[in-house]
């Protein structure tokens, strides 16, 4: 099966309803329904049989054309 696929942007409107729509699921519903809308061509089947790694990298792409390159981000050690 290839795993090459064409991220297609959804507009502001699609969005947003994609994600009122996971909100309250689980986390990787969340993120399977953002992929859905990105990768429309993909069934939800193959992409939660997507492997984990490459499943992230396609999340983190769309986010970065999406929002762009920087991601903001803050992590306490617990040992400190």
């Amino acid at each position: 099966m290839s795993w090459t696929v064409a991220m297609q942007l959804p507009g502001a409107a699609q969005l947003i309803g994609v994600w009122e729509q996971a909100a309250g699921r689980h986390p990787v519903h969340q993120a399977l329904a953002m992929l859905a809308a990105a990768y429309p061509e993909k069934t939800p089947a193959e992409l939660a049989g997507m492997p984990l790694g490459r499943r992230d990298a396609y999340l983190l792409e769309f986010r970065e054309a999406l929002f762009g390159s920087t991601l903001a981000c803050y992590a306490e050690c617990p040992r400190c």
